[in-house]
């Protein structure tokens, strides 16, 4: 499974969000956790916009004032969510690799 951890600031941005669809396409990423995106909301449209596969599941801490957004992105064949916990701070996901 790859993973891949991004401080994007700027999740808001169309350019950023091509450029993060360009690098988890390129480095086939299965799982990805991007920080600082300031969004209170994360529609599907703006994560679809992101995933550049078929399939997906996702959770997200909003941002609170200057606290930027957590959002956790996943293929669900790689990886199957179990259990679930999300904070102001963190975005905590139990569950087993995919077949």
């Amino acid at each position: 499974m790859k993973l891949l951890s991004w401080n994007d600031r700027g999740l808001g941005r169309v350019a950023k969000r091509r450029q993060i669809h360009g690098v988890f396409g390129s480095n086939s990423i299965n799982m990805a956790s991007l920080q600082k995106s300031k969004l209170e909301e994360v529609p599907s449209t703006v994560v679809a916009s992101l995933w550049p596969f078929d399939s997906f599941n996702c959770r997200f801490s909003p941002s609170i004032g200057a606290s930027g957004c957590i959002l956790t992105i996943w293929d669900p064949l790689c990886f199957v969510l179990e259990s679930v916990e999300v904070s102001r701070h963190f975005v905590l996901l139990q569950g087993s690799s995919g077949t």
